[in-house]
Order: C-alpha cells, then structure tokens, then sequence
C-alpha cells in the first residue's frame, strides 16, 4: 500500500489556524494520505545563521526554534482534518517509554488507528541544550521498543529488565480497540536490528545513505529479508522515504533551484 504523507512545519509565530487550513487543504486535495508532524524543541537552523542574508524567512520569523508540542498539535489538526493519517516523529530519550506508549495509544484512539511514530534515537540539539542524556539513545530505543511490543501483544501487566528501563507489573489497561504503529526512524545496522525484532516499519531519508532508485530498492529487499528470517510477517511490515520535493509550477524555476 503506498502513501502520501506531507510534512507541516508547526511555528508558534504563525496562527493555529494556519496549521489546520494547511492541513485541510491538503485533504482536500484527494491527493494526500496523511501529515508528519515533527516533535522538535530546536529547529533545523543554527540561530547564527537565522538571518535576512541567508534566508529572506528570517525577516517574516524571529527564530526557527519556536516549535508547537507535536503530541498537542496532532490532537488539533485530526480535528480539522480527521481524513488525514497522523505521524509523529520524536526520540527514545525525551520521554519515558511508559508515557510514550499511552500517547501512541491514545492518539490511536482518538483517530481510530491513524496514528503512526517514528522514533528515532534522539538528536544532540534535541537532548544536550535541555539536560537530557546524550549517549543513551541506542539503549533507550532498544528498551522502548520492546516495551512497546510487550504491552501491546500482552493482554495484562507486564514486567521488563532492560539496561535504562525495569518494569514490574506495569499495566496501561486492556482498552486496544485501536493500535498505532511505530516505526524506526533512522538507519544503520544497530537500528535496523531493532527495526525487523521489535518494529512495525522502518523511516529512512533519501537520498542519504541511499542514493539511487535501484540502491534503495535493494535495501528494502534486504530489510524484509531480515524481518522475515526472525519469524514475522515481511509483508506487515511498513517501509517509509523521507524525501524532498520541490514544486512549482513553472519548471524554469524548479531548474534554477536544482542548480
């Protein structure tokens, strides 16, 4: 099944309402699945360079690092998009895996199994500025993911021991009409262990690491191979690029921007 999904930049300097036009129109479109929603507490853009010189959005936006709490906004746009898939995106380090679990199965819920996460294992502007661990990510994504399939393929409490994270008894509920679904986001062979033992899909961008159409097909080869030869089903198992699109409708300038 493939998907469309648009990402939408959440900026406390522009109106809620901004983000659930957006979202509208592009359901509107009949040509969009679903929206990504960043979990970000720093943008993309060094402060230093934010400025008019380099970018002409620095004299319209004060700072890129306004960012709006992904797991508040998402509720938001359902509401005014409620076609839409949902995906979140956010990193094993942030937030605890017990309170990370509940959020995925209440945005499920609240959309009736729209709700997609990709988790990645937490970036150094995410984690250092704000007196999170920063060598810790690999570990805590490795336990957050096997809690994750425990409590949703175990119909009561559960007990776990793992290197960052020791639950006894833990228990949130047997209400699982509707079940997200959360997917690595990253690459490299640590992760993509992860990925195929514990995962529902897999989140790469392109190109990075994969830089042509044939290259990345046979890494999705790869990876159902290794998710089949652990006893799952391949087929179950969801595979998602991350690319950049320019649009425009006049292809001279699209021509421009490539150069």
């Amino acid at each position: 099944m493939l998907e469309t999904c648009v990402g939408v930049w959440t900026d406390s300097h522009f109106p809620a309402g901004a983000i659930a036009d957006q979202c509208c129109a592009l359901q509107d479109s009949g040509h969009v699945d679903g929206v990504l929603i960043p979990d970000q507490l720093a943008g993309f853009a060094p402060q230093q360079l934010w400025t008019p010189e380099n970018t002409p959005l620095a004299g319209l936006i004060g700072d890129p690092d306004s960012a709006m709490d992904a797991f508040m906004v998402a509720p938001y746009i359902h509401a005014a998009a409620p076609k839409l898939n949902l995906h979140l995106t956010s990193d094993s380090v942030r937030r605890g895996p017990a309170e990370l679990v509940q959020s995925m199965l209440t945005l499920a819920h609240l959309t009736e199994g729209r709700a997609n996460f990709q988790i990645g294992s937490g970036e150094l502007k995410q984690t250092g500025p704000f007196g999170r661990p920063t060598n810790q990510g690999m570990s805590r994504m490795k336990d957050l993911f096997q809690i994750y399939r425990q409590i949703l393929d175990t119909d009561g409490p559960i007990d776990f021991d793992g290197r960052r994270w020791k639950f006894k008894r833990a228990y949130l509920g047997g209400a699982k009409q509707y079940r997200p679904t959360l997917w690595v986001l990253g690459g490299g062979p640590q992760l993509l262990d992860y990925a195929t033992s514990w995962a529902d899909g897999l989140a790469i961008a392109a190109p990075n690491a994969l830089t042509s159409p044939e290259q990345t097909a046979e890494a999705i080869r790869a990876v159902r191979r290794q998710v089949e030869q652990k006893g799952r089903d391949p087929d179950q198992f969801r595979i998602a690029l991350w690319v950049c699109v320019l649009l425009h409708p006049d292809e001279a300038k699209l021509e421009a921007a490539r150069l």
